[in-house]
């Protein structure tokens, strides 16, 4: 394999992780999983709370590993691998503060210059 299409893999394999990862429900979810691949491509998915991503890798004998943790602001997953990394991470969307607003109109009313 070349680096090219290793690159090509990883990448694309980090994403479809991230994009399932989205997709899950997050109240049933695990907050922070990895799944491993070793040198002969055998597959590893274990909790992870405490570990880092590298931490794993060596404990495990992996040569690739997608970390993936789900916290109250999104979904983050770290992508390491021999000769490179990613971090692909996702964030809720701000909800406006209301109670800053609250007795304040959320209108403007506009007069026509005529009507002075």
């Amino acid at each position: 394999m070349t680096d090219k299409e290793f690159v090509s893999r990883f990448l694309k394999d980090a994403v479809e992780i991230f994009e399932t990862a989205a997709a899950a429900p997050g109240a049933d979810a695990s907050p922070e999983l990895s799944i491993l691949y070793d040198a002969g491509g055998q597959l590893r998915i274990v909790q992870t709370e405490g570990w880092s991503p590298d931490g794993l890798r060596q404990h495990y004998g992996a040569q690739t590993s997608y970390h993936v943790s789900r916290t109250a602001s999104g979904i983050v997953v770290d992508a390491r691998g021999p000769g490179g990394s990613c971090r692909l991470q996702s964030e809720k969307p701000q909800v406006p503060s209301l109670h800053l607003t609250a007795g304040v109109p959320q209108y403007t009313i506009i007069r026509a210059l005529a009507d002075y």
